[in-house]
Parts: C-alpha cells; structure tokens; sequence
C-alpha cells in the first residue's frame, strides 16, 4: 500500500482501479449463475440482455464502492468486516424485498430500502426475467443504482488519505 500511495495516481484512478476488476470477476460469475438459471432450471428471460448486463455492473460496483469506502474510513481489518455485515449483507437480505416484499414493511423501512443497491438490482432482473420489458420500465432503477455509485464513489474519493497510520 505504501508503494500504491507513492505513485502519482489521484484518488479516483486509485478507488476505480480497486473496483473494476472485482467488476469483471463479478460479471463472469453473474454470467454462470444466468447460464445455471436458463439452462439448468429453464428459467426464461424476456427482456434486454444489454440492459441486463449494464444493471449488473452497476449492481457490482455500486458494492464494490460501499466495500471501497469502508476500506477508507476503517482502521481496522474487524471494524471494516463489522461494517460491511452491518451495512452491506444484513440489510441487503432482509431489507432489498428479496426475502421481505418491501410494501409489507413499515413506511420507514420502504423508504430505507431505497438506498439499497440490491432494491434496485431485484426489481431490473425481476423485471428483464418476468416481463418483456425495455428502457421505460427499469430507467428508474438504472438511475438509483447510477446515482448511488455517483454518491459512493465520491465519497470514497472525498474520505481517501494518502498517509498510513
């Protein structure tokens, strides 16, 4: 890390060199887990596969942001674990619709939900899955989950430090 710190990148080629290639690993296993659900359980996708593979890569580096950003702001290897548990994989289970319909949660929690990648990401691939659907029906989703790497990825940019404690 000292010798990654001593070189004349600026903070956002240092934060988009740390996420894009756990991007493209991330994309080669969507693509597994979408070969498995076509072929293996002959589940049928009726929307845009460009659309599809642009929202997973959103998807991926709007988590790989929140993960970069908790690598800026923890000191330690435990407190970032504890922080990516708490913020990432706990709300991302029981709070994205994905085990929980969000409208049957209380009001507060509907409106949380809406900072949540996974939120966005479900309802893309529920959508491009289910439905024959095109750029009018996720356009807003695509746009949360934009917006919420814009955030993430600033964030990270505004907390980085180029010293070692």
């Amino acid at each position: 890390m000292e010798l990654l710190l001593s070189t004349p990148i600026t903070p956002l080629e240092l934060i988009l060199g740390k996420i894009l290639p756990y991007s493209i690993i991330g994309m080669f296993a969507i693509f597994l887990v979408y070969l498995i659900a076509r072929l293996g359980f002959n589940i049928p996708f009726r929307g845009s596969h460009l659309f599809f593979i642009f929202a997973c890569f959103l998807f991926l580096t709007a988590y790989l942001a929140q993960g970069t950003l908790i690598s800026v702001v923890a000191r330690t290897q435990a407190v970032s674990m504890q922080m990516a548990m708490v913020s990432g994989f706990l709300p991302t289970m029981l709070l994205s619709g994905f085990i929980f319909s969000i409208s049957s949660m209380p009001k507060f929690f509907q409106y949380f939900t809406m900072i949540l990648p996974a939120r966005w990401f479900l309802q893309i691939v529920r959508t491009l899955f289910l439905k024959e659907a095109g750029f009018l029906e996720i356009w807003p989703s695509l746009l949360a989950l934009l917006f919420i790497n814009f955030i993430l990825i600033n964030v990270s940019i505004k907390k980085f430090q180029r010293t070692l404690e």
